[in-house]
C-alpha cells in the first residue's frame, strides 16, 4: 500500500508539473504577444497615432494573462487536494490491512497455543475463531 501511495503521489505530481509547464508556456506566449503589441503600439504612435485599438488589445491580453494565472492556480490546488485525498484513503486502507494482519496473527497464535483436541474441548465461544473483517469494517472501528 505504501508503494501504491507513492505511485499515486508520483502520478499526480507529474500531472501538476505538466499543467504548470503548459500554463508557463501559455504565459510566455501571451507575454510575448503583449511585448509585440506594445512595440507595435509605439510604432503606431510614432507614425499614425492610432493607439486606441492597440490599447484595447493590450488590455485584453492582460486580462487573458490574469485569467490564465488564476486557472493555473485553481488546477494546482485541485491536484494537490486530490493527492491529499488519495494519501488519506491509502493510509486508511493500510491501517485496515494492518488491523486484519494483526487479527489473523492473533488467531493463528491462538490456534497454535491450543492443540486441535483441546480446541474441541473448549466452549464454542473460545474454540471458534472470530470471522475476519473486511478492510472497510476494520477501518471504521
Amino acid at each position: 500500500a505504501g508503494a501504491r501511495l507513492m505511485a499515486v503521489r508520483a502520478e499526480l505530481e507529474v500531472q501538476i508539473d505538466h499543467h504548470a509547464q503548459r500554463a508557463g508556456r501559455h504565459l510566455e506566449a501571451l507575454e510575448a504577444e503583449v511585448r509585440a503589441l506594445r512595440q507595435r503600439d509605439h510604432e503606431l504612435d510614432a507614425t499614425a497615432g492610432n493607439a486606441g485599438l492597440l490599447q484595447e488589445d493590450v488590455e485584453q491580453l492582460v486580462r487573458d494573462i490574469s485569467t490564465l494565472r488564476s486557472e493555473a492556480a485553481r488546477v494546482d490546488v485541485e491536484l494537490r487536494d486530490r493527492v491529499a485525498r488519495g494519501e488519506h484513503e491509502l493510509r486508511a486502507e493500510v491501517r485496515a490491512a494492518h488491523g486484519l494482519v494483526l487479527e489473523l496473527a492473533e488467531q493463528l497464535r491462538m490456534q497454535h497455543r491450543f492443540p486441535s483436541s483441546a480446541i474441541a474441548e473448549q466452549p464454542p465461544e473460545l474454540a471458534a475463531p472470530r470471522p475476519l473483517r473486511s478492510a472497510h469494517e476494520a477501518a471504521e472501528q
